[in-house]
């Protein structure tokens, strides 16, 4: 859950357990601060972490994490 009113993308990327990168992608906020994209079955099955940007209409970073 996070609030940040000029927010309007999600940048992430998935890895593997060996921070290998399996995924990345920048996928649009909704009016209600939500983010839903699917993702290919076998990335799902495997990934170990999630790094992630929330960048406002500009593409300045918001947060990082």
């Amino acid at each position: 859950m996070f609030n940040y009113p000029n927010a309007k993308f999600v940048h992430y990327s998935l890895e593997d357990k060996s921070n290998n990168l399996l995924y990345t992608s920048t996928a649009n906020i909704n009016e209600k601060d939500v983010v839903y994209q699917k993702i290919p079955q076998d990335v799902s099955n495997s990934f170990q972490y999630l790094h992630y940007e929330i960048l406002d209409s500009e593409g300045n970073v918001l947060v990082e994490k």
